[in-house]
C-alpha cells in the first residue's frame, strides 16, 4: 500500500506545542505517546546525580535589568520560581545582593554556600563565575570541593554542542525567530502581563482586541503577528497577537495586542 506525503505520528514535544489540545488530540488520533524535551544532553545525568535528593535554585533576589529601564529580560523572579517548580525543584532560596556580597571573595561564598554537609551536588554552567569582580569559575569550585560528593555537569549546550546563552535568545526574538527561541528554552516563550483598555477601534470593525500592558519589562518580539495561547484565570485561549506600537489614546502605548 503506498501514501501520498506522511503523518507527523510523533507530533510536537508537548511541552513546547503551540496548542497543546490539539497535539493531544492528535496523538490519541494516531496512537502517539506523548513525550517532552527537557534537555538536549542526555536527560539520564539528571537522574544519576539528582535521584532521591531534594533540588534547589540558588539565585538573586533581584534582577539586574530591572535597575535599568532601557534594558529588558527573558523572565521575571515570578517566572523563575514558576519555571523550575515546573521542572522539578522543590524550592528557590535566594540570596540577598547587597555590597556584603558583591564584595564577598569566592573562597568566602564556598565556605558561606556551598561547603555544606547535606549539599551533594551543583549544577552550574560551564561559563559560571563568582567571587567578587567574579574572580573564579567552575573549575575551581570543582577543585576546591573535590573531597565533597559534589558533582559539577554542564547541561546548557545546544543539540550542536553549542552554548545557549541569553544574548543568542534575545537576538533570536529580535529577529523574530520564536520557533528557534522555544527550542532554545526547552519551552514556550512566556510574557505576562494585564488588559487595559483603549481606543476600543478592534469593536467598532468587529474584531474586539485585547491591549496587553507588561507586568515587567520582557524582551519582547520583534513586530508583527504571531501565533499564540492567551491564558486567563488559568483558562487557555487560542489567540493571534500583534506586537508593535499601539495608539491606545492621543499617544502610542507600548501596548500588545491580542
Amino acid at each position: 500500500m503506498v501514501y501520498h506525503g506522511y503523518v507527523n505520528f510523533a507530533g510536537t514535544p508537548t511541552n513546547m506545542a503551540g496548542d497543546t489540545d490539539y497535539e493531544v488530540l492528535k496523538m490519541i488520533e494516531n496512537g502517539a505517546y506523548p513525550y517532552f524535551t527537557l534537555s538536549y544532553q542526555n536527560t539520564t545525568l539528571l537522574k544519576n546525580y539528582s535521584q532521591n535528593l531534594k533540588k534547589y535554585v540558588l539565585t538573586f533576589n533581584f534582577l539586574f535589568k530591572e535597575k535599568h529601564s532601557d534594558q529588558t529580560f527573558l523572565t521575571s523572579l515570578e517566572d523563575k520560581e514558576y519555571l523550575a517548580k515546573l521542572y522539578g525543584a522543590d524550592e528557590l532560596l535566594y540570596l540577598n545582593f547587597d555590597e556584603t556580597l558583591k564584595n564577598t571573595t569566592a573562597d568566602d561564598f564556598i565556605k558561606e554556600y556551598l561547603d555544606k554537609p547535606n549539599i551533594k551536588e551543583i549544577i552550574v554552567g560551564k561559563d559560571f563565575r563568582f567571587g567578587k569582580f567574579g574572580q573564579k569559575d567552575a573549575q575551581y569550585l570543582k577543585e576546591k570541593l573535590k573531597d565533597k560528593s559534589i558533582k559539577i555537569i554542564d547541561l546548557l549546550d545546544d543539540k550542536d554542542g553549542h552554548k545557549i546563552s541569553t544574548t543568542e535568545i534575545i537576538s533570536l526574538l529580535k529577529e523574530k525567530k520564536v520557533e528557534q527561541v522555544s527550542s532554545l528554552l526547552g519551552r514556550n516563550y512566556l510574557i505576562k502581563g494585564y488588559i487595559e483598555q483603549g481606543l476600543r477601534n478592534g469593536h467598532k470593525i468587529g474584531f474586539p482586541t485585547a491591549n496587553i500592558k507588561t507586568i515587567y519589562n520582557y524582551t519582547l518580539p520583534g513586530n508583527g503577528v504571531y501565533a499564540t495561547n492567551m491564558i486567563i484565570d488559568g483558562h487557555k485561549f487560542l489567540s493571534m497577537t500583534n506586537i508593535c506600537l499601539l495608539y491606545t489614546s492621543d499617544a502610542a502605548d507600548d501596548l500588545i495586542g491580542v
